[in-house]
This record gives C-alpha cells, sequence and structure tokens, in this order.
C-alpha cells in the first residue's frame, strides 16, 4: 500500500508511521514536522467533512471573463514569468503575506475572487516543483500556509501512484484557500491538502480556475 493509501486504511498505526517517515526528512523545524506528521493522516480521512463543515456560502461565482484573466495569471505564473519570481511568489504564499495582500484588495473592491488565492499560490508551488525549487520556508506566523506548503513538498516528493479515493483538485483547493488566508485551524487538514496537491502536481496535473 503506498503512503496516500494509508491515509485512507482503517489501521492508525500504520498511517501515523508512514507520515512520520515522509515529515522527518523534510528540512523544516522539527516541531512543525512532528505536529504535521501526527495530525495530518486523520485530517485528510475527515477532509470532506471538514469542508462541507467549512465552507462558504454559495456564490455566483468569478464570471467567464474574470476566469479567463485568471487563467493568464496562472499561465504567467506556470509558464513565462522569470524562475526566481516565481520562487518569491511561493514564498510569499507559504508565510501567508499574500493572504493577506489579496484579502486587503478584495476589502477595497468589495467584492473578490473565490479561490484566487489558492489558484495564484498552488500556479507557483506547481512550477517552483517542477524547476526543483521547493526550498524549504522557514516561518513561524502562518502555521497553516506552511503546513499546506510542507505538505504538498512531500507530496510531490513521494511521486506514488494515486488511489482512486484520492480527493479531487477542486476539493482540496477550496481547503487550500483557507490554509493560504490563515483561515484554517486545523494545521494537520493543510498539511494532507498539500500532500495530495502535491502528489497529483508530480503526476503532471496543473491547477485550474474557478
Amino acid at each position: 500500500m503506498s503512503t496516500v493509501g494509508c491515509f485512507f486504511s482503517p489501521v492508525g498505526k500504520p498511517v501515523l508511521v508512514a507520515m512520520a517517515l515522509q515529515f522527518r526528512a523534510l528540512p523544516y523545524p522539527r516541531g512543525l514536522r512532528r505536529t504535521v506528521g501526527m495530525w495530518a493522516a486523520a485530517a485528510i480521512f475527515l477532509m470532506p467533512v471538514a469542508g462541507q463543515a467549512q465552507a462558504p456560502a454559495a456564490s455566483a461565482g468569478p464570471s467567464h471573463g474574470e476566469l479567463a484573466d485568471r487563467q493568464k495569471e496562472m499561465d504567467e505564473i506556470l509558464y513565462h514569468r522569470p524562475i526566481a519570481s516565481v520562487v518569491s511568489e511561493r514564498q510569499v504564499c507559504a508565510t501567508g503575506i499574500r493572504g493577506e495582500m489579496l484579502a486587503a484588495l478584495d476589502a477595497a473592491i468589495s467584492g473578490g475572487a473565490p479561490l484566487r488565492l489558492a489558484d495564484l499560490c498552488l500556479a507557483a508551488l506547481t512550477r517552483a516543483a517542477r524547476a526543483g525549487r521547493l526550498e524549504a520556508v522557514q516561518n513561524r506566523r502562518a502555521p497553516a500556509a506552511l503546513a499546506l506548503d510542507a505538505g504538498f513538498m512531500a507530496g510531490f516528493a513521494a511521486r506514488e501512484a494515486m488511489p482512486a479515493e484520492l480527493p479531487t483538485m477542486a476539493a482540496l483547493k477550496v481547503i487550500a484557500e483557507r490554509c493560504f488566508a490563515q483561515r484554517e485551524a486545523n494545521a494537520g487538514l493543510c498539511s494532507a491538502a498539500g500532500y495530495a496537491l502535491g502528489l497529483r502536481s508530480s503526476h503532471g496535473e496543473t491547477v485550474t480556475p474557478g
């Protein structure tokens, strides 16, 4: 059984052992690795419940034009922007700064673009990962964003087969949005979502807007 497959196993000990081994190898602070490793397995199993309980109120969503503009932003990050700039973007996402900036912008225009934060930050993570530029981020002020970033690193490095039960990119993006915005209190859930997103990215999936 793969490490991701262990997430969905009813047997607790193999799940925790697998997660501990994954996160012990990452160059993150020991306390974060230990906390993430302990909680991620349980969190991903509960992911559908957590997403349902904390889902934002239904809205009309972005228009076709807004989605097209966002796709251009993401394509710029994924394919055209200099890698040093993308690495910097990934850093500000992992430290929670990008979430604060977009929150301030959304408040100023009295609107906001659902999942725009997740789209931009996951595009930066994906490009950095595929370029071999996922250096560890040292930061303690944004535990949710940092946990998702660390989980993505581990999932991308694992390159395991994807189990049928793995949540979809769309479902994971809803959780990623909360994590990057520092609105998710469960760092383990952020780590688990990041792991699944990193695994999907390692298999060639690319985040799409909306």
